[in-house]
């Protein structure tokens, strides 16, 4: 059996690695049941064992329900053909006005609307705390935090 978090230090590296290990095993792209569930299970074991430390720039304390809650939702992004990034600790959706199932669904695990990015945003954490805007530009944040484009809406990464 793989070890897949072993090398990993930070929830970011091991979030990362998590999402492409989906994207090449997941049964929709090609891949097994057994060995994604080993990887869904192993990336919450990693997370449980990560509990109360700090894990971003800011500081908060990510548990491991608030993982979970994030894995859900970069599973409920990735079922659409949609562009899904993941800046800093964030997930960045981006969709049409006209793709409202798309909406809703995103409405239903947490995901926020950027009118002023025109994106989806989810932080990760279930706060009801409203985030001002500032004047960063979405490249702003992207240099400041770090970009994994994760889907493209054209080209969705995995699938040949």
């Amino acid at each position: 059996m793989d070890r897949y978090f072993d090398r990993c230090t930070s929830l970011n590296e091991a979030k990362k690695l998590y999402h492409d290990l989906l994207l090449v095993n997941h049964p929709d792209h090609g891949g097994s049941e057994e060995a994604t569930k080993e990887i869904i299970k192993q990336f919450e074991l990693f997370c449980q064992s990560k509990a109360g430390q700090q894990f971003d720039d800011s500081h908060k304390a990510y548990g491991a329900d608030n993982v979970t809650a994030y894995a859900d939702a970069m599973a409920t992004a990735c079922r659409f053909n949609i562009k899904v990034e993941i800046v800093g600790m964030w997930i960045w959706v981006t969709c049409t006005k006209e793709d409202r199932d798309i909406h809703t669904a995103l409405k239903l695990v947490g995901f926020r609307f950027s009118a002023k990015h025109v994106k989806w945003y989810y932080n990760g954490l279930p706060s009801k705390k409203k985030y001002y805007r500032n004047k960063m530009t979405m490249n702003d944040i992207k240099r400041n935090h770090g970009s994994t484009l994760v889907q493209d809406r054209k080209n969705p990464i995995g699938i040949s």
